[in-house]
């Protein structure tokens, strides 16, 4: 998933939605509180979700130094200072250059494993503290950044940081209570078949090798043959560079190999692509529009791009939140619509769903049946827990719709979202789970083919072993 959030002005119609775009990538960020802990700081920002540098100034309003992560979904980063922190003397800013922490999505507890950081220098010290202060290991890093702990970490959280001089680099580290052990049948689940151009290869299964330095990758394209790094990796994961650090491009199709100097693993077939989402002002005899513009390369593909509004008084073309177009020659195209008189922030989320249209509606006719599904998108959350993102295939393979599943850091399912895609519209079916695995809600909903919703039921437990059923109101747009 990917976002984009922008400001709206007092009183602004549309042409000040661009004015203001830019926001969402660069500028301020307020900090609101700071507390301090057993030599660590939390400071809570305006700034969810958001990669930023928080420097602490002297007495002079000069940098003393620096530390550059990602703020959680509640606006707070927490810095192994050493030392208190003072509101009065940090100062907060969007990263200009966040480097990647690369982590395998679950870590067990004593199990060995492989992190990356970009950036960091061959033989440079990476510190892993406590959050109570307590400085555990510090490790140096290989020449591509790569740190292997062979004993792995006990459970518990952890903050990672790294750097020279002044400047730092920090992120937290989850490692789960468990470790089940795998480490003898090796397998992994085939990658998604399209590959972003600067993400990350993530591979999943079971008895990896959790030192990647003993790993390679080999990407092979027919006449374009590529060596690939393998950055990150545990028992069950496999972390490779992105397809862009390896000199691929969007169009390049190929199979990926990992091997590790005795027996290659296949680990499928991919294309390469490269998406990117801009808002552009037109300028139309009635005035000006904002649209939002998601741009594929290479044109040739074909899938459908959704996107959501997540929060902000903006809508979309049909008058809801949620909207989908086919891609048109690479580029799927929306119009956003702001409230007049309105003020604040919105933000958007968008993303891919590569499917061959064709496939869709030739499974219209058809009842759903038993099929396969194949892996799309795996999803690091920030608060620990994973998505996994499946297309999902009828029996005679015909594409029918999708389905995502939450994990928290239990391993346990704490969602899971189920599309059908007919020619009038889509049905979604929403479940929810406690982190212990106990059932909270299911939604059933419907919604016309411009993505506008037109009914639903959401049921609860009632809390005396029985259900409650709310129905979808539409004029309120709320259950009752």
């Amino acid at each position: 998933m990917n976002r984009l959030k922008n400001a709206l002005k007092p009183s602004a119609l549309l042409a000040a939605i661009i004015l203001c775009f830019g926001a969402f990538a660069q500028g301020t960020v307020t900090i609101q509180t700071v507390d301090n802990y057993g030599g660590n700081s939390n400071v809570y920002t305006d700034a969810p979700n958001s990669d930023v540098t928080i420097t602490e100034l002297d007495a002079d309003k000069k940098p003393v130094r620096s530390w550059t992560g990602k703020t959680d979904d509640k606006g707070k980063i927490t810095i192994p200072a050493g030392s208190n922190l003072s509101k009065e003397y940090l100062k907060a800013e969007r990263a200009k250059n966040m480097p990647d922490v690369l982590v395998p999505y679950s870590i067990n507890a004593n199990e060995p494993f492989t992190f990356c950081v970009s950036g960091v220098l061959e033989g440079q010290v990476c510190e892993m503290r406590s959050l109570s202060g307590e400085v555990i290991t510090t490790p140096k890093a290989d020449r591509l950044g790569r740190v292997f702990l062979p004993a792995g970490l006990a459970a518990g959280a952890y903050l990672l940081s790294t750097g020279s001089g002044k400047s730092h680099v920090i992120a937290p580290i989850h490692v789960n209570p468990t470790n089940p052990g795998n480490y003898y049948s090796t397998s992994v689940s085939p990658i998604s078949n399209y590959t972003k151009l600067g993400d990350a290869i993530s591979i999943h299964g079971t008895g990896l090798n959790p030192n990647a330095a003993a790993l390679s990758g080999m990407w092979n394209g027919g006449a374009k043959t590529m060596p690939v790094d393998v950055l990150a990796s545990s028992p069950n994961e496999l972390i490779l560079a992105s397809p862009k650090a390896a000199g691929l491009k969007p169009g390049d199709v190929g199979s990926l190999t990992v091997s590790d100097g005795a027996a290659s693993l296949p680990c499928g077939s991919t294309t390469i692509y490269d998406a990117k989402a801009t808002l552009t002002k037109r300028v139309m005899p009635s005035g000006s529009e904002t649209h939002l513009l998601v741009n594929v390369e290479p044109k040739s593909l074909t899938g459908n791009v959704y996107a959501e509004i997540t929060s902000g008084p903006v809508t979309f073309d049909n008058g809801g939140a949620k909207t989908s177009a086919a891609l048109n020659n690479g580029i799927a195209d929306f119009r956003v619509i702001s409230s007049p008189g309105s003020e604040g922030t919105f933000t958007l989320n968008w993303g891919i769903d590569w499917t061959k249209i064709a496939d869709a509606l030739n499974a219209l006719t058809k009842d759903e049946r038993p099929g396969t599904r194949r892996a799309r998108h795996h999803i690091k959350n920030n608060d620990g827990t994973w998505t996994d993102e499946y297309d999902d295939y009828d029996a005679d393979g015909n594409w029918i719709g999708s389905t995502s599943e939450t994990y928290g850091p239990n391993n346990k399912m704490t969602g899971r979202k189920t599309v059908r895609n007919g020619k009038d519209g889509r049905t979604e079916k929403t479940e929810k789970w406690d982190k212990d695995g106990k059932w909270t809600e299911t939604k059933d909903e419907t919604f016309d083919k411009d993505g506008k919703q037109t009914g639903g039921t959401k049921t609860t437990p009632d809390g005396k072993g029985g259900t409650t059923t709310q129905t979808w109101d539409p004029t309120t747009g709320t259950y009752k």
